[in-house]
């Protein structure tokens, strides 16, 4: 009997962490100030804000690993499988050219997004193609194949653009109040859903007192409903069976999380109507992300007793697999590395050398060079003065020195004259803004008309005005336009 070495310390798989921690070091380099912007965001629990399940990517990531990882180190340990396009010695492979364009491809996108309004979103979504061109690189395309699902869910990291969604949201919003009606009715609540305000709103009478409660695009679902189907995905990924019943299972999530988003309104107008103002509005601050537990746990449900799909654990069988198979001994006199049946690494093995250096040094200098080159993009002798004048500006205590901002949020246009116009605070209790301030461009004419007084010269002095909203979350400009008629209300009325 031959005796085995079977590894399963760090030590023994220590080229194995050095590769995925430079894949994980490289992402989080290039783009440490974007996801540093997105986790911050994540973190604050309110009802607004519909991107906490972010906070649980990491961790999904790291589970699927895990749970393919014999599979993982069996392909990355049979170098075999990289297809050679050169004579052996050489360092090309097919994998490499693969691994390379993905990675060229991402850079591309991260600095093409620096030089837009879009900066964030278009680097977050190059995160994915980044992490397969690196995993191709240094592993192989199996090793990629079998990691594919743990990168795609990386895009969940950004949401879907608000501006693309709008109209359907618009839509969706009359639909989740008028499910939400039914189910308030259902319980016996005094309720009527009105339309003369703009927006959707759910009226509750209570001691004679009529509440009006608006269900904006926000509270559709629909931007919820893509950020929870996540767990859908993840539910359909450890179910054991037909891709087409996993599939069902995945588009079951859409409208299952729309519905409960619903539920999740009545919900809250049976708090305020039993308990007050406090306790719904407590309520109403978690309740997006505890649907997650309820839609995932029926999405499971709806797999195990309708689709006939399994849901089990493999525990059970890794903790067996970890002592070997009877077939170990007969891989290993065939000088395998990896044992044919149940993927038990059979020797150490030392998988650093000069080629594997080579690469990260490559990795090192990509990385480095597009930081660089982001950077110097970014950096002039104008934008570094107003970028140190934003640091220094305490946006906090804005009040009373909204005009020390001109020139601060905005720049300068050839032949107009900027200057502040007020300050809405309407817009800021509204929208939950810490500042809504507008600012004037007055076009600069030439004085043709001497005999026209001072005050006609002002008036008909052509400018147009431009809002600035400042707040402490990420928020773009478009996402004013779809909010703000929502939640202020529109002069037209949806049929």
């Amino acid at each position: 009997m031959v005796k085995l070495d079977i590894a399963y310390s760090i030590k023994e798989y220590n080229t194995l962490f050095i590769k995925a921690a430079v894949i994980v070091a490289a992402v989080v380099l290039m783009y440490m100030q974007d996801l540093a912007v997105i986790f911050k965001d994540a973190l604050v629990f309110s009802s607004a804000n519909i991107t906490n399940y972010i906070l649980i990517i990491p961790f999904l990531v790291a589970y699927i690993i895990y749970r393919k990882r014999r599979l993982l180190l069996a392909v990355a340990l049979d170098n075999n499988i990289s297809r050679r396009i050169v004579r052996r010695g050489k360092a090309l492979r097919f994998d490499d050219i693969i691994g390379l364009t993905l990675v060229l491809v991402a850079v591309i996108l991260y600095i093409y997004g620096s030089l837009t309004l879009y900066a964030l979103e278009f680097h977050i979504y190059s995160i994915p193609l980044l992490a397969a061109g690196l995993t191709a690189f240094l592993f192989n395309i199996k090793v990629l194949r079998h990691s594919i699902f743990a990168i795609v869910i990386l895009a969940y990291l950004q949401p879907p653009p608000a501006e693309l969604l709008s109209a359907i949201a618009g839509d969706l919003s009359w639909l989740s109040a008028t499910i939400a009606e039914s189910i308030l009715k259902a319980y016996g609540l005094s309720v009527t859903l009105e339309a003369s305000y703009g927006a959707p709103a759910l009226v509750v009478s209570k001691e004679n007192i009529q509440m009006p409660f608006f269900v904006g695009e926000p509270s559709s679902g629909l931007f919820s409903t893509i950020g929870l189907s996540l767990f859908a995905l993840i539910a359909a990924y450890i179910a054991r069976g037909a891709l087409w019943k996993r599939g069902i299972m995945f588009i079951i999530g859409f409208p299952l999380f729309f519905f409960l988003n619903a539920l999740r309104i009545a919900i809250i107008l049976i708090l305020w109507y039993h308990y007050g103002e406090q306790v719904s509005e407590s309520f109403h601050a978690v309740s997006g992300s505890i649907m997650a537990i309820p839609g995932t746990l029926i999405v499971l449900l709806i797999g195990d007793k309708l689709l006939r799909v399994s849901i089990r654990s493999t525990f059970a069988n890794n903790k067996k697999s970890n002592e070997g198979c009877i077939y170990c001994n007969k891989s290993f006199s065939l000088n395998e590395h990896v044992c044919l049946v149940c993927s038990r690494i059979l020797a150490k093995m030392k998988w650093i050398n000069t080629n594997s250096i080579a690469r990260f040094a490559l990795i090192a200098l990509i990385v480095s060079s597009t930081i660089v080159i982001n950077q110097v993009q970014a950096s002039t002798p104008v934008a570094d003065s107003i970028a140190k004048r934003l640091m220094s500006f305490d946006i906090s205590g804005i009040t009373g020195r909204e005009r020390e901002t001109v020139g601060l949020l905005l720049p300068e246009l050839d032949g107009y004259i900027l200057e502040y116009a007020y300050r809405d605070q309407r817009v800021e209790k509204v929208l939950r803004q810490d500042a809504a301030l507008a600012y004037r461009y007055i076009k600069v004419e030439d004085d043709n008309s001497s005999n026209t007084d001072e005050i006609s010269k002002i008036l008909n002095r052509k400018s147009f005005y431009v809002g600035v909203q400042i707040s402490n979350g990420r928020h773009k400009w478009e996402d004013s336009m779809l909010i703000y008629p929502s939640r202020v209300g529109d002069q037209q009325q949806r049929c």
